[in-house]
Formats: structure tokens, C-alpha cells, sequence
């Protein structure tokens, strides 16, 4: 339930949901999700396949329920499984051979320790997480502004860095949430770019209150396993989380800002020439907007200008607000400012202002004026009008009141070019432009509150521009996605209803009481933040590290303990595995919270070496595999899987970080899929084909569809045509300088990482041998025999 749906309809489906509200304090003893991570020991009974704390609670638990485990999976399963789920890539032959013939006792932890420590890992388990940070590298519709976030990849490249380092997940959660902080405090620019875990998600047309919610929302389900979101127009319906914990936490991020000048993440190489063209290139069109504001500046005080307003200043002088801006409009002037100036006209009038004296006692006149009328009134009013211009209306001989604003616009405007403060009469004149309670008072800069549409169009677009140089161009310094601390933080208000106009009664910025007691006091540290971020990385609280266990867990077993990864609350049932849930997430914060610790513990373990094939008893007694009593087949997600196609070719780019890139159009990119761009607005039909995650909100876990079209485009797709044609070519190449059983065997080791037996390569060579007989000229036999292997279950699935 997120922001992102219409609110009516959000409230009235919460509302249908359940006759009562739960209240704080409702469940918290007794659910199992809310109670302390203890420490566990170990079973009374620890069975000799155990290899660790792990298996000895879950086999404790098969035990119970009389369930076998599988046998346990050869080394080549295992190579295959390891490297897809560390990496996301296929291991090299050559690697898995040597791992499947190691005499070590200690291979499979050799084998584990440098996937480990590979910089593949850290692209692969990135991506993991972007799934939780909804991450984009644009904004989705906000009508003319540049949709591109300018340094979304810094982010992305932050993860990758973050994973490899094994920065510990506390402060991972800690960097994500109040980067600022740690930053500042630490000398430690880097961690800028962790804050676009909060920055990057849909702008919802920059809609505030919207945006806050995407972010409580990515916070709390992506970091807690609660949907506080669903607090937003009431108290939550099940779990104990009322509405004014939702607007606590609505006030933390409304006292955050997004500064349009982000922090450098370093000193960027100012001697190279690719940042020396990028300043170049960013001045130029800088001087482009800053030439536009001042031309529009000049002229809003030239004569001729300053006359249009002038006369629609004197004829609407009786005139509504609307009918001034509508005439305005027509005669294409600034409609905010022709209503300032008739206003301003209108008040120095009543204040006597020596220089409007003469400009409101002609203008009661008849229209033209009678001469001599005119001539006793500028008489009678001498002492009382600015010199300059009651002598400038006398020597222009005014008969009309046109006459008399063309004496104002030219003497005003001419004022403007004289030197300040010189002459006390001219310099009276010029403060009419130039001060501040000026209709043309303002800086050139600050002109675009009053430019009419096209204008502020044009401004628009070039602002466009710039901004897509400074996220595109080649030189341009990273820097990162934050957010700062108001200098004045807000006291939050519940909106009633949800409607930001019904303003309730106002609430502390603090923690939810579910998870931080009736004790709790108010953040006081800036906008909160920081105390927020610290409560969620903290040993104390019993959801981060279950909720985060959960993941990894899910991530190599393809499916989760608790079924809801981001929805731990009380509608939640207990896993069957909840002693190995705890296990797990007990160690993995008394071991400083290091996720390669959490991952070698579990790849470690007899259930993840476990093989895909289930004994008959557990297939009758788990037929839904929630004890684990077998390793689920798991098909590769369109990352690993397009990686796959490139690796398997020898044709992927392994270069890490930078800009993200075009990975489905021709020519292809040799990029890794992790460095792909994201466009949440118009997401790609072939990435959600493959079940990419939805980059509008928090995807606790993927779809895994079964549908033609990824049939079809392994038929057909031209990227898996031309990784076929690239590998068929070597095969026939491998065919005639030494034999067609040699292809065969290559492309098996290539592609499928293991020896064909006797029977593949005879299927192999006489699949050739057809395809030679019925060719058409189009494809090779060697192209079409590399496409069937690159399209087969076993290329596509990790055992």
C-alpha cells in the first residue's frame, strides 16, 4: 500500500480491510517478529551431516516432522550455484575443474573465499539491493523538468563498493539514511552517495507529500519488514503502528532538503581533458541561461517596456486582478508583474510620492487635457513633484495622459543607466526600478517567478540541457544524491484523513513505539535522521537483521523463510525454520554485522549443498519446499542471464562503475546488465518479459513468470542470435581445423561449463549434419546448434 495509489482509493481499500484498529501494544509480547533476538545455543541433539549452527537447527526441525534432506550436490552443481549466486555469472570451466578435483579438506571454503572476494560479488549483490531501493536513474513524469537524475549511477557504484568492502550492514543502513552525518562528522565524502537509497525514488509530479511516503515506505519495508505506509490515512489495521507514529516519521523527512548543488565525492582530476571539456561545456551553457535572465532583465526596465505597463497600469486602474492579467497576456507582458505595477502606481499615489504627484493629479483631468486646466493644476502641485519629471512633462507639452506615461517610462528608464547615488533627483527615480518593493526590483535570477509560459519554458529547456550535460558528459565529478537537515526542522502535523489540507494535531519527530517502547523520547539531532537511522542498525531492535537474513536467505535458496520479505508484521505467520531465522540473524549482529560472515555461514551449510532433487518423503510431507528440503531450481534473472550470453562468448566488459548505459539496443553494449539504464517511466517491454523489478516502489521480491514471450525471444531475440552467431563461428572454425567432436565439447564448456558425454556429442554432431542438409544459406549449423544450447533449460537454470 503505497503513496503512489490515489489516496481516496488507498483509504477506502485499508479501510475495507478490517473492522477495528490495532493499537500500540497489541501483539508485541507474543508475536514472534517483535520478540528479542536471543541467543540460541544449539539443539540437544546435533546430527553428524550438520556443518554448522544452521543445519543443526534445521535438521532439528526435519527431525520433528520426519522430513529427509536431499543428497548433497556434486562440486560442478555446486561451482554452477556458487558463482551464479555471488557473481551472477558462469564460472570458467577451467575454475570448476580444478575445484571438482581439489583434495583439500578445506576446496569448498578455498573455492567460496575467492568468489568472495571478487568485484563481481559486490556488482552481483548490488543489484540485490537496488531492487529494494526501487532505483531508477530518472525521476518518471514531471512534466518539462529533466527527468535524468544526474548522479543515480553514484549510488549504484556506492552498493558495489559497499558489498566488496563488507562495509557492515549497520553502517550500510546507517550511510543510507543520514550519509550527511557520517560525511561531515568523519571526513568520509563517499558515503554522499549512499543517501540515494532515499533520493532516487518517483517524483509522483513532485508532489511532496507523495515523495515522503515513497520514502517512509522504502525505509520501513525495505529496512524493517513493517508497512507503516499503510498508516498514512489511519491507524494501521493490523499491526500496532497508529498514525501518528507515520506522521513522527512524515517530520523527519520533511525537515530534510535536497540541496541543488550536490557534494562532490572527492576531488575530481582537474588536469584531465575530459573534466576540462566538461567546465567548458557546463559554462557555456551556463552563460547561455544566465544571457537569457539578463536580456529579459534589461529589458523589463527599458522605456519602451516600462511604457507598455505604464499605460495598463493607468486604463486598468479600476480593473479586477483577472482583467489585468488577461490584458497582460494579450499584449504579451508579465501578468504578476503589470498587476504589481498598477498596485504600486496606485499606492504612491496615496502616499504622495513626490515622483507620482504630478502622474495622479493629471490623470483626474479630462482626457486629452484642456490647457489651461493642465497647465494650473502642474502649477498648484510644483513644490510637491519630483523636479526632473514635472519639468520633463512641462517641456514635452502633455495633452494626454499617453503623453504623460511616455514622459515617465523614458525619464525613469534614463535613470537607470545614470550613476547611482550621483544626482539625489535621479537617483529618487531609479529606486522606482531597483528597489526592492520594485515590480522590477528583482535580480536577474529571480526573474522566472513572473515570466509567462513561453518563457519560462524556454528557461526550462535550457536548464534541460545543462543538466543532461552534467549527468552524461564524460568528465563531469561524481557527487552524490543527498539529502541535508533544515536548519529549522519541522514539527509535524497528522494530516486527517491523510489530506495534507486537514491539518491535525501536531506530533513529535521520534521512533515507532512498537519497536522503541512507551519511553521513547523525541529526535533531537537536526531532522531526525541520524536517531533514526541509529534505532534501525541497532542490536537492540528485533526486525533489521531478521528482515535483511530473510533476503539473503531468499536470494540463494530462491525463496524466503518468512514468505512476506518486506511485511513481517502481525498478519505474518512464523517460519518453519524460525530457530534458524534467528540463528542467523543473533550471529550475524554478534560478528559486527559483516554480510560476507552472514554469506559464508550459510553457503557453508548442508542445506545450501543440498542437490534440486527431492526425496519421496519430503515431496509428500514439504511438497512447498518451506522446510528446505531440497535446493530449488532456480531460472536466472535477466541480469545473470543476459551477463551469461555475453561471458559465455568471451564479449563481456568487466570495466566497473561510471554512467549507466543503453544495454538493449543495437549495437549491444558489452556492459554488464548492472550498469543498464533504468528508465522508471517507460520501463522496457523486454525487462519486465524477464520479471526485472519494478523500479515505481519497493520490490520486496520478483515475479517468476513462465510466459511465451521469453521463449520467444531466446527464439528470436537478436542479442542471443548474435552471441549464437559470434560462438557458432568459433565452433566451425574449432570443427574444421581439428574436428566436429571438439566443437561439440568446446561449446558444452563454454556454455553449459561442463564435458558433454558420448551420447550429447553424437546428438551434436548429427544435429549439424541435419542442419548442413537443410540449410538455406541463412544460418550456419553452427550458429543454429550454439542457439538450441543457449536457449536450453540447463543454460537457463541453476541446479
Amino acid at each position: 500500500m503505497n503513496g503512489h495509489l490515489p489516496l481516496l482509493a488507498l483509504s477506502l481499500f485499508c479501510l475495507a480491510l478490517a473492522p477495528a484498529h490495532a493499537q500500540p501494544g497489541d501483539a508485541e509480547p507474543d508475536h514472534w517478529a517483535f520478540r528479542p533476538v536471543r541467543p540460541l545455543g544449539l539443539p540437544s541433539e546435533i546430527r553428524p551431516t550438520a556443518e554448522n549452527a544452521v543445519d543443526a537447527w534445521h535438521q532439528d526441525r526435519l527431525a520433528g516432522d520426519d522430513l529427509p534432506m536431499a543428497g548433497r550436490a556434486s562440486r560442478r552443481v555446486l561451482a554452477r550455484r556458487l558463482a551464479f549466486h555471488l557473481h551472477g555469472l558462469p564460472p570458467a570451466f577451467a575454475d570448476v575443474e580444478a575445484f571438482a578435483v581439489d583434495p583439500s579438506p578445506n576446496a569448498y571454503g578455498r573455492h567460496l573465499d575467492r568468489l568472495l572476494a571478487s568485484p563481481r560479488y559486490g556488482e552481483r549483490w548490488a543489484r540485490h539491493w537496488m531492487d529494494v531501493a526501487r532505483y531508477a536513474d530518472n525521476k518518471g513524469y514531471v512534466f518539462q523538468e529533466e527527468r535524468r537524475y544526474p548522479y543515480a549511477y553514484t549510488y549504484r557504484d556506492w552498493l558495489v563498493s559497499a558489498f566488496n568492502a563488507d562495509l557492515p550492514f549497520d553502517d550500510f543502513i546507517v550511510q543510507q539514511l543520514a550519509g550527511d552525518h557520517v560525511a561531515q562528522s568523519s571526513d568520509a565524502p563517499h558515503a554522499y552517495a549512499a543517501m540515494g537509497f532515499l533520493t532516487l525514488g518517483r517524483r509522483f509530479l513532485n508532489r511532496q507529500p507523495d515523495i515522503i511516503d515513497d520514502r517512509i515506505d522504502v525505509v520501513t519495508r525495505g529496512m524493517l519488514g513493517l508497512t507503516v505506509a499503510c498508516a498514512r490515512c489511519h491507524d494501521h489495521k493490523f499491526d500496532p503502528i497508529p498514525i501518528e507514529d507515520y506522521y513522527s516519521l512524515y517530520g523527519v523527512f520533511a525537515s530534510s532538503y535536497e540541496p541543488d548543488e550536490k557534494p562532490l565525492l572527492g576531488q575530481p582530476d582537474t588536469a584531465s581533458p575530459a573534466y576540462q571539456d566538461f567546465i567548458r561545456e557546463s559554462e557555456e551553457r551556463q552563460a547561455k541561461i544566465d544571457e537569457f535572465f539578463r536580456v529579459r532583465h534589461e529589458k523589463l526596465r527599458s522605456a519602451s517596456v516600462l511604457q507598455a505597463y505604464f499605460k495598463l497600469a493607468h486604463e486598468g486602474r479600476e480593473w479586477d486582478k483577472p482583467a489585468i492579467e488577461s490584458r497582460a497576456q494579450r499584449e504579451k507582458l508579465y501578468q504578476k508583474t503589470a498587476v504589481q505595477w498598477r498596485d504600486r502606481i496606485s499606492k504612491l499615489g496615496e502616499e504622495n510620492h513626490p515622483a507620482f504627484t504630478p502622474w495622479h493629479a493629471l490623470a483626474a483631468l479630462p482626457d486629452p487635457f484642456p490647457a489651461e486646466t493642465r497647465d494650473r493644476v502642474l502649477e498648484e502641485i510644483r513644490q510637491k513633484s519630483h523636479p526632473a519629471l514635472w519639468k520633463a512633462i512641462g517641456d514635452a507639452d502633455a495633452k494626454s495622459m499617453n503623453d504623460v506615461i511616455e514622459v515617465y517610462a523614458r525619464e525613469i528608464a534614463a535613470a537607470n543607466h545614470s550613476e547611482p547615488h550621483a544626482d539625489p533627483d535621479r537617483e529618487s527615480l531609479r529606486q522606482l526600478l531597483v528597489s526592492r518593493d520594485s515590480p522590477t526590483g528583482l535580480q536577474p535570477e529571480q526573474l522566472y517567478r513572473i515570466f509567462n509560459t513561453p518563457d519560462q519554458e524556454a528557461v526550462r529547456r535550457l536548464r534541460r540541457e545543462l543538466k543532461k550535460h552534467q549527468a552524461m558528459a564524460p568528465g563531469a565529478p561524481p557527487r552524490g544524491m543527498v539529502m541535508l537537515d533544515r536548519d529549522r526542522p519541522v514539527d509535524p502535523h497528522v494530516f486527517v484523513r491523510g489530506n495534507p489540507r486537514s491539518r491535525g494535531k501536531q506530533v513529535p519527530r521520534q521512533y515507532l513505539q512498537v519497536l522503541a517502547g512507551t519511553d521513547r523520547q523525541p529526535f533531537e539531532k537536526g531532522s531526525g535522521r541520524y536517531e533514526l537511522a541509529q534505532a534501525i542498525a541497532s542490536t537492540d531492535n528485533p526486525l533489521t537483521a531478521r528482515v535483511f537474513v530473510n533476503r539473503v536467505w531468499m536470494h540463494f535458496f530462491g525463496q524466503p523463510m518468512v514468505t512476506s520479505p518486506s511485511d513481517f508484521g502481525v498478519r505474518t505467520e512464523a517460519p518453519k525454520l524460525l530457530h534458524v531465522l534467528d540463528q542467523l540473524a543473533g550471529d550475524f549482529m554478534r560478528h559486527g554485522w559483516s554480510v560476507k560472515r552472514l554469506h559464508r555461514e550459510i553457503l557453508h551449510s548442508a542445506v545450501y549443498r543440498q542437490a534440486s532433487l527431492a526425496q519421496p518423503a519430503a515431496l509428500t510431507g514439504d511438497p512447498e519446499n518451506r522446510a528446505f528440503t531440497r535446493m530449488r531450481r532456480q531460472r536466472l534473472g535477466f541480469e545473470a542471464m543476459r551477463d551469461s550470453l555475453l561471458a559465455s562468448s568471451n564479449t563481456l566488459d568487466l570495466q566497473t562503475g561510471g554512467q549507466p548505459v543503453d544495454i538493449l539496443s543495437e549495437p549491444f553494449s558489452r556492459r554488464r546488465s548492472l550498469y543498464g539504464f533504468i528508465d522508471r517511466q517507460n520501463l522496457p517491454g523486454t525487462f519486465r518479459t524477464f520479471d526485472l523489478a519494478s523500479p515505481d516502489a519497493h520490490t520486496p521480491r520478483r515475479l517468476e513468470t513462465m510466459v511465451p514471450q521469453q521463449a520467444l525471444y531466446m527464439m528470436n531475440g537478436p542479442l542471443v542470435d548474435s552471441r549464437a552467431k559470434h560462438v557458432g563461428a568459433h565452433a566451425a572454425t574449432l570443427s574444421n581445423t581439428r574436428s566436429p567432436r571438439e566443437a561439440v565439447r568446446d561449446l558444452y564448456r563454454r556454455l553449459l561449463v561442463r564435458e558433454p558425454d558420448e551420447e550429447e556429442i553424437s546428438l551434436g554432431i548429427a544435429f549439424v549434419q541435419t542442419e548442413k542438409s537443410q540449410s538455406d544459406g541463412g544460418t550456419s549449423p553452427w550458429q543454429a546448434y550454439a542457439h538450441a544450447l543457449l536457449s536450453s533449460n540447463e543454460f537457463l537454470f541453476i541446479d
